[in-house]
């Protein structure tokens, strides 16, 4: 029965057990990394030993095993395997809309390549063993009819969770940020589709919380049928409305300022904050605007300043910007005094930051390389002469498709995200301070004072941690809310355009 099965083969069929085993314990359990190039490339080995046995019977036994009419009949297994996963793919989008445009992708790399080769070796084994003739036979439409059946049914029992659990899901985090001393939490999500309750025809909703982290307390809940941007004050008793440039009380809710321009930055004592207005003419300028929070009014302007990122000083009394040269401008606020303190060209800027007496300004920048640059550098520099007091480089890249990224800009300590190891790394002067695992981070805040650290997840769970230790506080959860299920028009008009054709095949070949 096994005669013509050699030793290679059986390597094979040993590697694609292994590789079945390690990618499966990759997807479910995360101890391994899912890198789907790296284990689709197991399979191809194992199939790679399969072929390689293949060639060697054949030429010391002088016969023929592999020939276009046995490949048609894998083809056409392959076909209708494909035909399949369409037809289930349009059954899960039916039901879970929301995910069905990397529904298919997810489906493809997971599922149905792994199976082509694993099918293919085992095709390629069964052709010569006693089984041939089964497999060879014009009439396999049993076995089609498993396959498409194991293809649609097993995806649609994967994701039964997904299709009939409760239907409801809790709201993405857009952005999280705490209060000086970590008492506050400002969160806001993305944009979604709900059924109840209904925020205007369409069901859209953006929702903004402002959470007391000791108690665990909604303080104050503002939802809109459009997504708008919140800062809170270092204090935690303000919070600014980026879309109607209001001033809200935290503790009444009340709207106790306006304001005009786009809003950048708070002074660290919450005493000021910046904002700045663009024009475009023949010659593009920018206005900007330093707030006094004691009347909510215009306390000084500058005009005609172009930047990309501008940070005021602990105290208010200074305005730092980089403009599209890459140049660090300093203005004194209540003055007209300004100061060029670094000009480096080819480099993009990741954070500002000023010391806490605000004689010292930071900078964290890298160098691009397309999508993916080296190491941060980070840079100290004396406000009073421009004078770098410090220079040196972390060990962390932007990684594939820069995904890493500065989660915190703080004077002394330096948080980032490592995506590739999905961890958070901790850095001071010194180096490497220590590290957190934590698995698909959506955003991370530290309060200025240190004490409290914020990270929320994909899921829409908000972990307060103690800032020293990591030691877990309180867990927040957003609202649960019902989705509501689109009809997946395109899945439905692909698949009855795809049963046309087959019946038009169908009608031809019979006739």
């Amino acid at each position: 029965m096994f005669k013509k099965i050699g030793i290679f083969t059986y390597i094979g069929i040993s590697i694609t057990l292994i590789w079945t085993i390690l990618y499966i314990n990759s997807l479910y359990e995360r101890n391994f990394s899912v890198d789907y190039v790296f284990w689709i490339s197991g399979f191809f080995l194992g199939l790679l030993f399969v072929i390689i046995d293949i060639l060697y019977i054949e030429k010391r036994d002088k016969i023929k095993i592999l020939d276009y009419k046995r490949l048609g009949v894998y083809i056409k297994i392959v076909l209708v395997g494909f035909a399949a996963l369409v037809i289930g793919t349009v059954l899960l989008t039916i039901f879970i809309f929301y995910l069905a445009s990397i529904l298919y992708y997810i489906i493809c790399i997971t599922i149905f390549i792994p199976a082509i080769i694993i099918g293919l070796i085992i095709f390629l084994i069964l052709i010569r063993t006693s089984y041939a003739k089964i497999v060879e036979s014009k009439n396999i439409k049993f076995f089609y009819i498993i396959i498409v059946l194991l293809i649609i049914i097993l995806p649609m029992i994967l994701s039964w969770h997904l299709l009939f659990a409760t239907q409801q899901d809790r709201l993405n985090i857009e952005h999280l940020e705490l209060s000086s001393d970590g008492t506050r939490l400002l969160l806001y999500s993305k944009d979604h589709y709900i059924i109840s309750p209904k925020a205007d025809q369409d069901g859209k909703l953006c929702d903004n919380y402002i959470w007391d982290t000791q108690t665990g307390e909604i303080l104050l809940h503002e939802t809109a049928k459009s997504r708008i941007y919140f800062r809170i004050s270092p204090d935690g008793n303000y919070i600014i409305n980026e879309q109607n440039k209001t001033i809200i009380s935290v503790s009444t809710g009340e709207i106790v300022g306006r304001y005009h321009g786009d809003f950048q930055s708070w002074s660290r004592d919450g005493k000021y904050f910046a904002t700045t207005s663009f024009y475009h003419s023949l010659i593009r300028y920018n206005d900007f605007f330093i707030w006094n929070m004691s009347n909510f009014s215009v306390c000084t302007s500058f005009e005609g300043i172009n930047h990309n990122y501008v940070e005021l000083s602990p105290d208010g009394a200074w305005l730092v910007l980089y403009d599209e040269k890459n140049l660090i401008k300093m203005y004194k606020t209540f003055s007209e005094n300004t100061s060029v303190l670094w000009n480096k060209t080819n480099v993009r800027y990741g954070s500002v930051a000023w010391s806490e007496n605000g004689d010292q300004l930071q900078i964290i920048y890298y160098k691009p390389f397309g999508n993916i640059s080296e190491e941060y550098q980070l840079l100290i520099i004396n406000v009073s002469d421009g004078q770098e007091l410090y220079n040196t480089s972390f060990e962390v890249s932007l990684g594939k498709g820069a995904e890493n990224k500065i989660v915190h800009k703080a004077f002394g300590l330096y948080v980032f995200y490592d995506a590739d190891k999905d961890k958070l790394l901790f850095y001071n002067l010194s180096g490497l301070m220590k590290q957190h695992k934590i698995d698909d981070l959506r955003k991370f805040d530290l309060s200025y004072d240190r004490s409290v650290m914020a990270w929320g997840r994909q899921n829409g769970v908000v972990e307060i941690r103690n800032g020293t230790s990591g030691k877990l506080i309180r867990t927040l959860k957003t609202p649960l809310y019902e989705f509501e299920k689109g009809t997946p028009g395109f899945e439905i008009v692909t698949l009855i355009i795809a049963i046309v054709f087959l019946l038009l095949w169908k009608r031809r070949k019979s006739s």
